[in-house]
């Protein structure tokens, strides 16, 4: 320097501190900026994973909605399959199985010995024979309609039987459906979970090391600042001086490295 050649070291250690606090003053500024670019970074990472939750949660939501609107309409369609089943059962049932009975043997013989007593003209007696006849024929009627019945009953019950093995395998089906969405919910919110914190982790060691980075530099920059060795008539007044400056110095950088974030 010019002052210290001209042999002015009280102006030179001046201008030196001058030199250094301005040093300070911009290392200060980088760092505050360093450290706003950092937390403006990871204020947009933080609303991005909070945007994509959100869009995550609507979008299983809806998924979920579907998914038990399907489930409705499937066991509403089997439903009106098993009512067309059992109407259609019971219209083949009642063609199959005559509503009118079918004589029996000792009928038969009562009709033919009521014919014979007409024609002996035994009126009184056909007479007799015709109640029997007609007492046997309500009987023999309501016997046959009553087993018709039971046989229907009986044919239902297996159509419907099976329709409960339907119903309860389809319920089983989408119980099942809904239990894998709810579990692949959880894997996806997991790993979903699991990306952010990888995310943040990594931008918080990066955000580190560029603070590490810049505050090294200045540490070096501090090591490497000249000292001076004045002549001994004004060592007292230059060191006064120093020791000014690198107070003012190291005031700044413990300011300045308050903001450091921990790694």
């Amino acid at each position: 320097m010019q002052c210290v050649s001209e042999g002015r070291l009280l102006e030179a250690e001046e201008a030196q501190a001058k030199i250094e606090e301005l040093r300070d003053q911009s290392y200060a500024e980088k760092r505050v900026a360093l450290q706003a670019q950092n937390d403006s970074e990871m204020s947009e990472l933080i609303q991005q994973r909070e945007d994509q939750t959100r869009e995550f949660e609507q979008s299983w939501q809806d998924h979920e909605r579907k998914l038990e609107e399907s489930a409705i309409a499937d066991l509403q369609a089997l439903e009106e399959l098993h009512q067309k089943q059992l109407m259609e059962a019971r219209e083949s049932l009642d063609a199959q199985l005559g509503t009118v009975y079918k004589p029996s043997a000792k009928l038969l013989d009562n009709r033919k010995v009521f014919e014979q007593l007409v024609k002996q003209k035994k009126y009184a007696e056909a007479h007799d024979m015709r109640a029997t006849i007609e007492n046997m024929e309500v009987q023999e009627q309501n016997q046959h309609m009553q087993k018709r019945e039971v046989k229907i009953a009986k044919a239902m019950e297996k159509v419907m039987a099976k329709h409960v093995i339907e119903r309860n395998s389809l319920k089983k089906k989408l119980e099942y459906q809904k239990h894998e969405q709810k579990r692949l919910r959880e894997v996806e919110t997991i790993q979903l979970e699991k990306k952010f914190k990888n995310a943040i982790k990594e931008m918080q060691a990066k955000h580190n090391h560029s603070i590490v980075a810049l505050d090294h530099i200045f540490e070096k920059t501090i090591s490497n600042r000249p000292r001076y060795q004045p002549d001994s008539n004004i060592a007292s007044s230059m060191g006064e001086k120093s020791m000014r400056s690198q107070m003012h110095s190291r005031k700044n950088l413990m300011s300045a490295k308050g903001g450091r974030q921990r790694v």
